[in-house]
């Protein structure tokens, strides 16, 4: 017998329920599956915001977009600018 599946929102601490609020108590019990016993550190959304302007600058770039126009836009430095291109080039 699974007794897991008799999981109700009152048998989860208090820590716990408001990942539930968000995700499900399906998806909660399959996280709890994949990931159960480890520690996981959430970053916070600021975190990804360089990943997405050097992609976006990147993709811009390739779209015709110059170097200073995507500095000006993004304010960044033309060298910044040209790393990102650089990164995502190396990638492709």
């Amino acid at each position: 017998m699974d007794i897991i599946k008799s999981l109700t929102k009152e048998d989860i601490p208090d820590k716990y329920k408001g990942i539930i609020d968000i995700i499900g108590q399906e998806k909660f019990i399959e996280l709890l599956d994949r990931e159960g016993g480890k520690k996981i550190y959430l970053p916070q959304k600021e975190s990804f915001k360089l990943n997405i302007i050097s992609r976006l600058v990147y993709e811009e770039y390739i779209g015709g977009c110059g170097v200073a126009d995507l500095a000006d836009k993004y304010m960044l430095d033309v060298r910044t600018v040209r790393k990102y291109i650089k990164k995502h080039t190396k990638e492709a």
